[in-house]
């Protein structure tokens, strides 16, 4: 190690708890995110978009009961405010869990690739 390498201070290790994530918080599937960035922070807004109930039998039917209608509004699920830092840390996560477990089902583009 060089000397610019050595730890300075002291290193504490300490357990960390996650505060019952699993059973506190609800688990949602998103289907649309939209990431902003705004100088040193990124944000994230996770939204679902259901299609709205139709009751049609056919493409005609439901164009007609749909016409009129003037925006979708999907449910915002969760918004999500971190450093560029951290950001950086979440997208080096997801790569090595995508590199370590293989091509996921549903991730291939339209080329099957």
């Amino acid at each position: 190690m060089a000397d610019s390498e050595k730890p300075t201070g002291t290193t504490l290790k300490m357990w960390i708890d996650w505060n019952g994530a699993a059973q506190k918080v609800s688990v949602g599937h998103t289907n649309q995110v939209v990431v902003q960035t705004v100088e040193h922070e990124v944000n994230l807004t996770f939204f679902m978009f259901s299609q709205p109930v139709v009751l049609a039998s056919n493409p005609e039917e439901v164009a007609q009961q749909l016409q009129g209608a003037e925006s979708l509004m999907p449910d915002c699920l969760a918004r999500i405010n971190m450093s560029a830092r951290t950001a950086k840390g979440l997208i080096e996560a997801l790569q090595k869990q995508f590199d370590e477990k293989g091509r996921l089902r549903g991730d291939e583009d339209e080329n099957g690739s």
